[in-house]
């Protein structure tokens, strides 16, 4: 026997307001968001000089970085951005998006940390950023389900 949508579950739902500390999260998720959007910005546009002044580790790796690498490092921000707006806007297809970034963001950082010995080149110390963008692509992701499943999210 399948189960029946009573109408006051459809008004629970529709009227469930988001409390505050949702707002707050999903603002600054969008400032996150906007952080990466501008760092993908300035690492694709470095011209020579900038380039050359840079340490020789992270030229090297620049340099000779795939173009599915930097493919992957716009799709992250870009659908971070928009997850973040979705959860502004209330909508559930924002945790679609965060799983996409999410995906995005493991595909950019394979290439350097598994193909091209970041850690050789910059030391071990270059894990700690791209491992906490990845613990925040995770954590938007269970956000945004949080959302949806409580009704915040439509």
């Amino acid at each position: 026997m399948p189960t029946q949508i009573k109408a006051r579950d459809v008004n629970r739902v529709l009227n469930t307001r988001p409390p505050t500390w949702f707002w707050a999260v999903s603002i600054a998720a969008l400032l996150w968001s906007l952080v990466g959007v501008f760092f993908y910005i300035q690492e694709t546009s470095l011209g020579p000089a900038e380039l050359a002044a840079l340490p020789e580790g992270q030229r090297i790796l620049i340099e000779t970085a795939p173009g599915w690498q930097h493919a992957a490092f716009a799709l992250a921000v870009f659908a971070s951005t928009l997850g973040s707006i979705g959860l502004l806007l209330r909508r559930m297809w924002s945790r679609i998006l965060f799983i996409i970034a999410l995906i995005a963001a493991l595909a950019q950082f394979a290439w350097p940390f598994l193909m091209a010995d970041a850690i050789g080149l910059l030391g071990a110390s270059a894990l700690g950023l791209p491992l906490a963008i990845i613990a925040i692509a995770i954590f938007l992701v269970w956000f945004a389900g949080l959302g949806v499943r409580r009704g915040w999210l439509r």
